[in-house]
């Protein structure tokens, strides 16, 4: 396996990961959702993949409790 395939490997984790999360939240699972998010952002932090950067950050900010929140 190349450097590249375990790139591609990982970051296929990262979003199967971030969708399980998503999952939870649909599910009105909030709590659970907001943990398994804080540990892929944990996981990832400024230097991973801008698109999971973005994602992650969309669905972390829909979990705020107050709209305003969402803002800052």
């Amino acid at each position: 396996m190349t450097g590249e395939d375990k790139t591609k490997k990982n970051e296929d984790e990262t979003m199967r990961r971030i969708e399980e999360a998503i999952g939870l939240q649909h599910a009105g699972d909030t709590e659970a959702a907001r943990q398994r998010f804080a540990a892929v952002r944990e996981e990832i932090a400024d230097a991973g993949d801008p698109f999971h950067r973005c994602v992650l950050a969309l669905y972390m900010t829909d979990l705020q409790e107050d709209p305003r929140d969402e803002l800052t």
